[in-house]
C-alpha cells in the first residue's frame, strides 16, 4: 500500500512440518473456518438449533465444501488437467474457488436439514452471518497470495503487485480488502 506508506513483505510459507510446506492462505481460512464454527455452536442454543447437529452438518458438509471448490475451479480451468487427468486431485497446487465451496455447502446443508428435520430456512437463517463472517476472515489469505485483487489504479489505498505478464508492479484496487470490509 505505498500510497499509505506500508509494505508488507510475507513469504507465503508459514511453516514447514516434516518438510511439507505450511501455507499463509490455509492457516488464515483454517482460522476463519474454526471461527465461525465456534461462533455457531456458542449461538445456536439460542436459535433452537442443537449443538450436535452443527457439528454433524460441519462434519458432512466440510469435505463436500472442499470438494465442490475444487470441482468449481477445475470445470472453469479445464485446459491444465486435459493432459493429465490426475493433477484433478493435486490441490496442493492450488486451485480452489469459494463459489464451489458455497454451492457445495448449501446443497449438502438443504439434505442435511431434510434429513434431520430442521426448517431449512431457519437453518439458512442462522448459518448466514457465520459464512459472511468467515468470507471476511477468509479473504486475507487472499491478500497474503496476492490475489483476488482489482484493476489498476493511483487511488492512496492501491496496492502493488507483480505482474508476471509485464514483469513489473502494479497497483491494483485492493479486491479482497473491499470484499472483506463488505463482509464485515
Amino acid at each position: 500500500f505505498p500510497g499509505l506508506g506500508l509494505e508488507f513483505h510475507i513469504n507465503p510459507v508459514a511453516i514447514q512440518i516434516f518438510g511439507l510446506e505450511v501455507y499463509w492462505y490455509g492457516i488464515i481460512i483454517s482460522a476463519a473456518f474454526l471461527t465461525a464454527v465456534i461462533l455457531a455452536l456458542r449461538d445456536s442454543g439460542r436459535f433452537g438449533i442443537n449443538r450436535d447437529d452443527i457439528v454433524d452438518l460441519v462434519i458432512i458438509a466440510t469435505p463436500i465444501a472442499i470438494v465442490g471448490a475444487r470441482l468449481y475451479y477445475v470445470i472453469f480451468n479445464l485446459e491444465p488437467y486435459m493432459d493429465n487427468i490426475w493433477e484433478i486431485f493435486n490441490v496442493r497446487r492450488g486451485g480452489i474457488a469459494i463459489y464451489g465451496a458455497v454451492l457445495a455447502s448449501i446443497a449438502a446443508a438443504y439434505i442435511f436439514s431434510k434429513y434431520k428435520r430442521i426448517d431449512t430456512w431457519e437453518l439458512f437463517d442462522f448459518a448466514s452471518p457465520y459464512f459472511v463472517l468467515a468470507q471476511a476472515i477468509g479473504r486475507w489469505g487472499n491478500f497474503v497470495n496476492q490475489e483476488a485483487y482489482g484493476t489498476e489504479t493511483n487511488l492512496p489505498w492501491r496496492m502493488e503487485i507483480f505482474d508476471y505478464q509485464s514483469l513489473e508492479r502494479i497497483a491494483v484496487h485492493p479486491a479482497f480488502l473491499y470484499e472483506s470490509l463488505w463482509n464485515m
